[in-house]
């Protein structure tokens, strides 16, 4: 049961970060076209 719950916010904070960093690689992505 411990486990599991571990294992579930293991998960999400994974999704969280790659979530952030897809949406930091998207906002500078226009940086490096405008320079």
């Amino acid at each position: 049961m411990l486990y599991s719950i571990i294992r579930h916010f293991a998960n999400s904070a994974l999704q969280i970060a790659a979530n952030l960093i897809i949406i930091c690689e998207l906002r500078s992505i226009p940086q490096t076209f405008s320079t």
